[in-house]
């Protein structure tokens, strides 16, 4: 029994041991592999670094052999830029013709520095700013300026439009002004008729709109200098009269016997009221019934009320 205890033994030994080589040699490869990486590294960096000193050995050679770094290309046409082309082309490693271009930017951007360079202004940061500009124009963005112009002309344009509105409004304005310049020369026109025609002084301060007169008090004479006054407007003048101070003083009377002596007084405010209408003086119209028996008693009393008003009479 303590035999096969032994032999048990022996082999769990022997498993831990392979088991223990085992991971020694994945060790091994792992840092094999390693430094299998850090070779290849310094491999391709040797190389790099061989390549620049064959670089720097050509152009210590064009040095040499020509007094500067660009040799003169044979093949190339006979042009005087040629050698600076070439030089340009090779410190920058580009093409000869972007070269060419390069060159000629330059050329226009120091024409423009020397015509507009202003006092204090460092020609280190105008190139940045165009650096910067020609960088956002070649990404198809918008450099800040260009936004700021378009933005300025967006404001202008809508300026413009807001102008154009109200030129269009003042157009219309002055063709209303126009139709009422018209309709004020056919007024005036109109009670210059009505003037001649009823031999008055002063045209009618109401008109309807068929041109008739429009009456404001009908008044009615009676015996012992007593009258009856009432309403005689329509209802389009009714604002009008509600606006008149004499009408306001008459309302409580309307269509009561009062003195004619109470009558007189509003009879020369409607007077003084026509003579500072503007832009002419007007007289109101009424309608005036008689019913005073006494013929010189009637007309006293109508000259009294024509002091302030024209009056129609009516049977």
């Amino acid at each position: 029994m303590s035999e096969k205890k032994d032999s048990v033994f022996q082999v769990y030994i022997t498993e831990i041991a392979f088991t223990l080589i085992l991971l020694l040699v994945l060790l091994l490869g792992i840092k094999l592999m390693h430094n299998a990486d850090e070779l290849n590294q310094q491999h391709e960096t040797i190389v790099r670094q061989e390549q620049k000193l064959i670089e720097m050995k050509e152009a210590l050679t064009r040095i040499t052999q020509y007094g500067g770094i660009c040799r003169p290309d044979e093949d190339g046409p006979v042009d005087p830029m040629m050698p600076c082309n070439k030089c340009v082309s090779v410190i920058g490693k580009i093409s000869k013709d972007d070269a060419a271009k390069a060159i000629d930017i330059g050329r226009k951007v120091v024409e423009q520095w020397n015509a507009h360079k202003k006092d204090g202004q460092d020609f280190k940061q105008f190139a940045n700013d165009l650096l910067n500009t020609a960088s956002l124009i070649a990404q198809g963005e918008r450099p800040a300026f260009e936004g700021e112009l378009a933005d300025r002309i967006k404001a202008l344009t809508a300026e413009k439009k807001s102008l154009e509105q109200q030129m269009q409004a003042l157009e219309e304005q002055l063709a209303d002004s126009k139709t009422l310049e018209s309709n004020l020369q056919t007024c005036l026109a109109s009670n210059a008729f009505y003037k001649r025609r009823a031999g008055l002084d002063n045209p009618p301060c109401w008109l309807t709109k068929n041109n008739k007169p429009g009456y404001i008090f009908n008044v009615t004479l009676l015996p012992d200098d007593k009258l009856i006054v009432d309403r005689g407007w329509s209802e389009e003048f009714a604002s009008k009269a509600a606006e008149l101070a004499p009408v306001q003083e008459l309302q409580d009377v309307f269509g009561k016997e009062i003195p004619v002596s109470q009558f007189l007084p509003v009879v020369q405010k409607m007077r003084q009221i026509g003579d500072q209408t503007k832009p002419e003086a007007c007289r109101h119209f009424v309608r005036l019934r008689n019913t005073i028996p006494d013929r010189p008693t009637a007309d006293r009393t109508r000259i009294q009320i024509e002091q302030g008003f024209y009056k129609f009479e009516v049977q």
